[in-house]
């Protein structure tokens, strides 16, 4: 819920992200991140996932799995 208090706006802190069974990390089909304070840094190669974990947030924010591109043309985002 957005909280706006004399003229501060609070936005909601994830405090803890769970993954579980999600595809590209079949490996570790179990994920579990506690997000503290600050500044939250997601490093790594390509390929290894970094989107997809941005966009497995957002699934669990909002419900909507983002537009994606697939040999030029958008496949568009879907509601849960």
């Amino acid at each position: 819920m957005l909280n706006v208090s004399n003229n501060k706006v609070n936005f909601p802190r994830i405090r803890h992200i769970a993954l579980t069974g999600f595809s590209l990390y079949s490996l570790q089909p179990d994920i579990q991140i506690d997000v503290t304070d600050g500044v939250f840094c997601l490093a790594g190669a390509n390929g290894l996932g970094k989107s997809t974990f941005l966009s497995a947030v957002n699934f669990g924010l909002t419900g909507i799995v983002a537009c994606h591109w697939d040999r030029g043309k958008p496949i568009h985002g879907i509601r849960s």
